[in-house]
C-alpha cells in the first residue's frame, strides 16, 4: 500500500452475473493479474484453500503461458482467518476452473 492506495481487487468467487452475492464470503482479495487469471478459470483454490492451476497452463511449455505454475499445489495464506464460502469455490470449480478434478464435492 502506498498512500492508503492499493492495487489489490475484490474478486467475486460466484460472478455477480450468475447471481453471486456481494459479499465476503463469495470474495478474495487479488492484485490484478491473479484476478484476471481467476476470472478466466486459470486458477482456484479446493476445499482445503490449496491452490490448483489449470493443467492446460501446467502442460503448456510456453514461459508466457506457465507463470501460475509456481502456485500449484501450494496452501493459500491468508492475513486473517478466511470466512470464504466452500460452496462457492465449489461452484467456480463445477463451472468455471479449466479442470474437473475429484476434489469437487458432490453436488
Amino acid at each position: 500500500m502506498i498512500n492508503d492506495l492499493t492495487p489489490m481487487e475484490a474478486a467475486h468467487i460466484v460472478p455477480r452475473s450468475k447471481r453471486g452475492a456481494n459479499i465476503t464470503s463469495n470474495g478474495l482479495c487479488l492484485c490484478p493479474i491473479h484476478h484476471w487469471a481467476f476470472d478466466r478459470g486459470l486458477w482456484s483454490l479446493d476445499k482445503f484453500l490449496v491452490i490448483k492451476i489449470a493443467s492446460t497452463i501446467r502442460n503448456n511449455t510456453n514461459e508466457q503461458a506457465n507463470w501460475l505454475d509456481g502456485f500449484h499445489d501450494k496452501k493459500a495464506i491468508f492475513t486473517l482467518k478466511p470466512r470464504i464460502s466452500i460452496e462457492a469455490l465449489d461452484w467456480y470449480r463445477r463451472n468455471i476452473f479449466l479442470d474437473a478434478d475429484d476434489e469437487i464435492a458432490p453436488s
